[in-house]
């Protein structure tokens, strides 16, 4: 039976039972290596691999038809020296993330407009605030907000958040 090795650390069980029946239906079973690393002994056995391994482990995936990696930028693994042979696909997971990007930048927003930053000061130096200002300023934010993006600092005319050109 074909196999596929999945060499990375962050997979949930039903993230594997979906990637298992997928690739039951496609005639491959699949082996997880949850600390990142694909036994060399085990290398030669594996046609599609996807993670993020070692460049200097893809010499030994003899049987390497496709590696996927977990993340965006593959500038590192493009080297056709890297591999077993010729002919080896090699795809990214750009655009995977997105949701989690938009998610970070909400977050650390949210954490800058509700003075996270001074809370946790005090809270490590075991000290009382007194109730700090919620940053945001009607006065500007209907200007500000639509160019959020293009802000360059964190100073405006009215607020201290947002700095639009």
């Amino acid at each position: 039976m074909k196999k596929i090795a999945v060499v990375e650390k962050f997979f949930e069980p039903q993230h594997q039972r979906q990637i298992e029946a997928v690739a039951a239906k496609h005639g491959y079973t699949v082996d997880y290596y949850m600390d990142g690393v694909l036994p060399e002994e085990r290398a030669g056995e594996y046609e599609i691999v996807y993670g993020m391994p070692a460049r200097t482990d893809l010499k030994g995936m003899t049987q390497l038809k496709w590696f996927c990696a977990s993340f965006a930028g593959v500038d590192r693994y493009v080297d056709e020296a890297l591999y077993p042979h010729e002919g080896v696909l090699l795809t990214n997971s750009a655009g995977a993330y997105g949701v989690t990007i938009a998610e970070h930048i909400i977050m650390v927003t949210l954490m800058l407009l509700r003075q996270m930053l001074p809370t946790m000061k005090a809270v490590g130096e075991k000290v009382w605030l007194p109730p700090l200002p919620v940053r945001w300023c009607p006065a500007c934010c209907a200007r500000c907000m639509p160019m959020a993006w293009r802000c360059l600092s964190w100073k405006c005319c009215h607020c201290t958040i947002w700095a639009c050109p």
